[in-house]
């Protein structure tokens, strides 16, 4: 009996969980909601619906008749996908869950419902209510739609204020963070958890946006104490089937805290694809498919680079080195089939795999004298 899978919607994400489908798909029909004809999956599957994922209508009319859906990212219209829910369609993840981390505010109470570390916050509704602020820095968030370090600023004065965006937001204390940090699990249709190895993460500085990933990280046993009571309280909160990707800080104190979670794959998992023996994007088709969940084991030390976008350019491109890095033993590129660029944005990644996190290290240095995107 063929089944109908449907993705929300067609990034890189999606892209990469549909070659990680590969080996499992047979008598699928696959279909894609996208904004775009032109998006990453493009080639990959049966059919591209153009629409918004936002969009009740355009989210409802597309799962109608889908025996699952599999959600590449979190800013999708929750209300379709319950009444979907109630109609028999299998969605990873829970549509309620999901409302819950698609607003930062509500997602923030629920770290403090479960005695989960956060940062401290308070909540506005509007710029209006910071221009009494006389305490800096802090960090402004926005309850929706923040992606890829969007809906993020950094408050350090008055001045600052000047550009804050207008809109319901949280007021986070700024943290002294010594190290970044994310933490991947879940758990199956059986009801059996797991967890990866925990990933080391290093950010643009004003762009918010992850720009290299190592795995595994060398972590003293408090930190990694901590972090594991964190998993548990996690997977007691979230007690169904799903993966979730928990982002972490290290103050300067030696205390972990939680910034935000992801209840889907996520960049700070793309070094699984060649580090460990079940990459997260072949997890997370698992899950979705009713598959017991695979082994998170490492195989070998590996260091992710996003490929950014150059800052002086948009439009088409093309990349040039890629005979040359393709010459160094243990690199792997991944590029998105991106039609365009513009500044920063995600056009791919490559990994480096090697005996040692210096090793991988070493290879990136070379990646970087080599690769180029270069605007058309």
């Amino acid at each position: 009996m063929t089944q109908r899978i449907g993705f929300i919607t067609g990034g890189q994400l999606a892209r990469m969980m549909l070659q990680a489908m590969i080996p499992l798909r047979h008598d699928m029909e696959i279909s894609v909601l996208d904004s775009s004809k032109e998006c990453p999956c493009t080639g990959q599957v049966d059919k591209i619906v153009v629409g918004s994922s936002t969009d009740f209508d355009d989210v409802y009319h597309f799962g109608k008749g889908l025996d699952i859906i599999i959600l590449e990212f979190e800013h999708v219209n929750a209300a379709a996908l319950k009444k979907l829910q109630s109609e028999g369609v299998k969605i990873l993840c829970n549509p309620h869950d999901l409302e819950v981390i698609q607003d930062k505010a509500l997602q923030k109470q629920f770290l403090l419902e479960h005695n989960i570390p956060t940062a401290p916050f308070r909540v506005i509704q509007s710029k209006a209510e910071l221009e009494e602020t006389t305490e800096f820095p802090f960090v402004l968030k926005s309850r929706k739609h923040g992606y890829d370090g969007g809906g993020v600023k950094k408050i350090s004065s008055k001045v600052d204020l000047e550009t804050a965006f207008d809109a319901p937001s949280i007021v986070e204390d700024c943290v002294d963070i010594a190290t970044e940090y994310s933490l991947i699990l879940g758990r199956d249709a059986f009801g059996q958890t797991f967890r990866y190895p925990i990933a080391e993460q290093w950010f643009h500085p004003t762009e918010h946006i992850v720009e290299v990933i190592a795995a595994p990280a060398k972590v003293d046993p408090d930190i990694q104490n901590q972090i594991d009571t964190i998993g548990d309280s996690f997977l007691a909160a979230f007690d169904e089937i799903g993966m979730w990707v928990v982002e972490l800080f290290l103050d300067t104190e030696g205390k972990i805290l939680v910034n935000e979670i992801a209840p889907r794959v996520h960049n700070s998992g793309h070094q699984t694809i060649e580090g460990n023996q079940t990459s997260q994007f072949a997890q997370f088709v698992r899950l979705a498919l009713g598959f017991p969940h695979g082994s998170t084991k490492t195989i070998c030390p590996a260091i992710t680079m996003n490929i950014l976008g150059p800052v002086n350019g948009s439009g088409r491109y093309h990349c040039t080195g890629l005979q040359e890095i393709l010459e160094i033993e243990g690199i792997y590129p991944h590029l998105y089939n991106k039609a365009e660029t513009r500044p920063f944005r995600k056009l791919g990644h490559i990994t480096a795999t090697g005996d040692s996190l210096d090793e991988c290290r070493s290879k990136l240095k070379s990646v970087q004298e080599n690769f180029r995107i270069v605007v058309e």
